[in-house]
């Protein structure tokens, strides 16, 4: 039957008595009703998805439960990349590298039945940028070695900072873990009146192992 709704059947039930001479016959009618209906996919709640990070495990379960007792399929399009959904379980799982907002579509179907289909928006977040804890750098003297200093940046995922200066005075170096250090040379924009020059020096810390956004400070 390819037509839904009700459908009048009538039955006739005929009975022939073969020892009789005239061919008796007894008839028996019945009218039934069949409804046909659409075939009902499982019950799926609409996600509420809680928010990735880059660079971090993620995982989100999809609930559902079949309408007739059959198996679930479980499937999904616009994940962002590096995400995907078990077919079985209806978890998604993965670590995604780009940050962003993407419209997923989660369809569940079931053995015998139909398929229900929902969608959400996925949003997967950068990690912020470390926070500077150094405020100012003490000044230097030329030909004097700098005392070793530390330029501090509060991780905000649990990695490491990895620092990178420019403009630093010529012979003064600042290492990728943010020690500052070196002999400040006279250049020769050096001014030999006040036997001084001020630098403005920019660090850049970010966190690796990650794809955050970097913070940078001028000194």
């Amino acid at each position: 039957v390819n037509k839904l709704g009700e459908h009048k059947v009538k039955f006739s039930i005929i009975d022939f008595d073969s020892n009789s001479p005239t061919n008796n016959q007894a008839i028996a009618t019945g009218i039934y009703t069949i409804n046909v209906v659409e075939k009902t996919g499982p019950n799926v709640t609409k996600p509420e998805f809680t928010n990735a990070v880059i660079g971090k495990e993620y995982s989100f379960q999809i609930m559902a439960t079949p309408n007739a007792g059959g198996t679930l399929t479980y499937s999904a399009e616009g994940l962002p990349e590096g995400l995907s959904i078990n077919t079985s379980t209806g978890l998604i799982s993965g670590k995604t590298l780009k940050a962003g907002n993407s419209t997923v579509k989660i369809t569940v179907s079931e053995d015998g039945q139909g398929a229900t289909t929902v969608e959400s928006v996925l949003t997967v977040e950068n990690i912020p940028a470390p926070v500077f804890t150094t405020e100012s750098l003490a000044a230097g003297m030329t030909m004097t070695a700098y005392p070793e200093t530390q330029i501090g940046a509060a991780a905000q995922s649990g990695g490491t900072v990895t620092f990178l200066a420019e403009g630093l005075p010529e012979g003064m170096t600042l290492s990728e873990s943010g020690i500052l250090s070196g002999t400040p040379l006279e250049g020769e924009d050096f001014d030999i009146y006040t036997s001084e020059k001020t630098y403005s020096v920019r660090v850049t810390a970010r966190e690796t192992l990650t794809l955050n956004e970097a913070d940078t400070a001028v000194f």
